[in-house]
């Protein structure tokens, strides 16, 4: 039995030396030829035990890798669920964004004279030639109610919709009536802020002006606009 071992580590040695670049497979099936016997020099069981200890080594780092990689996705996936388990209030999301990137709320958008940012994360809606100095993705139309009542069916229908707090309502005499709001992405939880304008037209026909962008990223896909596409979509709706 012993003669056999000693035999065998010394035929997969001889192949290692005469065949170095050989695949696995080859030197497998040289395993057991009782011709290499002959052409395996003494001093070839040193380079047998460093093959040995190669294996072994190979085989730890491979068990380490999988358990380190097992650990790390345990970990996201413990920070994410409790990241996301919280209470909208108390969100570790939102007190991490906010110590990384300032309030959530990026505050009023003066529509007549602001100039829309170059970052592909805004969308905005503005009746024809009220907003001078910035790109316009859509008019939403005239609207066949008064100022107040659009504002109130708008209003109604913003504050149902997931993830929104308002930020600002306007209540000041003589100022043009103006409110915002802080809208966050289902999962992560980005904040974006929504500017909303009325605008009076007649006694009883209004029309209004949204402005949305995101705090975080540098482009939202597409987000901002199919929000406040969907609000004037409703507002037209409910304005009938």
């Amino acid at each position: 039995m012993c003669d056999q071992t000693v035999m065998n580590f010394g035929q997969i040695t001889a192949v290692w030396n005469i065949a170095p670049k050989s695949s696995s497979r080859l030197l497998a099936k040289a395993v057991g030829s009782q011709s290499v016997k002959s052409k395996l020099p003494d001093s070839n069981f040193e380079l047998l035990a460093l093959v040995s200890n190669y294996s072994v080594l190979t085989s730890f780092m491979l068990r380490a890798l999988r358990f380190f990689a097992f650990a790390s996705l345990l970990a996201v996936a413990v920070i994410m669920g409790t990241a996301v388990y919280v209470s909208k209030e108390e969100s570790l999301l939102a007190a991490f964004y906010e110590m990384a990137f300032g309030s959530p709320d990026l505050g009023p958008f003066d529509f007549e004279t602001a100039v829309r940012s170059t970052r592909p994360n805004t969308a905005l809606a503005c009746p024809k030639n009220f907003c001078k100095n910035a790109k316009v993705d859509f008019d939403p139309g005239v609207f066949e109610v008064s100022e107040e009542k659009l504002r109130d069916l708008f209003t109604t229908y913003v504050l149902s919709q997931p993830d929104v707090s308002p930020v600002y309502r306007h209540a000041q005499p003589g100022l043009p009536t103006q409110d915002r709001y802080i809208q966050r992405t289902p999962l992560m939880q980005f904040p974006d802020t929504i500017n909303v304008r009325f605008i009076p037209l007649t006694e009883n026909t209004s029309t209004l002006a949204i402005h949305s962008q995101s705090q975080i990223g540098q482009s939202d896909f597409g987000v901002n606009l199919k929000r406040i596409k969907a609000w004037t979509d409703k507002a037209a709706l409910q304005a009938r």
